[in-house]
């Protein structure tokens, strides 16, 4: 779950915000050249940001 105002002030327990998960996006699109990238899995660790 992303921490967005879709949740009106309250995030779920376990949220990740907005700016992590557009990082994560940013590390995949920017792959080197001939590398084939398939899967990506995003999900917060254990601690609530």
């Amino acid at each position: 779950m992303i921490d967005t105002a879709l949740w009106h002030g309250q995030a779920p327990p376990i949220a990740m915000n907005p700016e992590a998960v557009a990082e994560a996006i940013g590390f995949a699109l920017d792959h080197p050249t001939g590398v084939d990238l398939n899967t990506v899995t995003i999900r917060p660790n254990a601690r609530p940001v």
